[in-house]
């Protein structure tokens, strides 16, 4: 498990689908194309099923794929940087 899921990122970048839940900041990733794939909590046999079912759709792949490839830049390095910079500037002004 990993917080912000930078590999999820990377797994975009290169064009791979991915699935993950709701529970974990990676799915904030994920372009509206993904709301059907995103489990509410990451069920191993729920999982199982899904990547099933992914692998026996090569179009739902490449679907999904292009989609978060054509997304994936609003979360770059520059993205991500601002973003922590605005959220310890928030909970500065939230401590004051």
């Amino acid at each position: 498990f990993e917080e912000f899921g930078m590999v999820v990122a990377e797994a975009q970048a290169m064009g791979v689908p991915v699935l993950t839940s709701r529970r974990v900041g990676a799915s904030e990733c994920l372009p509206h194309e993904y709301a059907p794939w995103l489990l509410d909590a990451p069920e191993p046999t729920a999982m199982a099923e899904r990547a099933l079912a992914l692998l026996a759709d090569a179009d739902l792949r490449a679907r999904l794929a292009g989609a978060a490839a054509a997304t994936i830049g609003a979360f770059d390095e520059r993205a991500y940087v601002e973003g922590t910079r605005r959220l310890i500037a928030a909970q500065n002004r939230r401590l004051k």
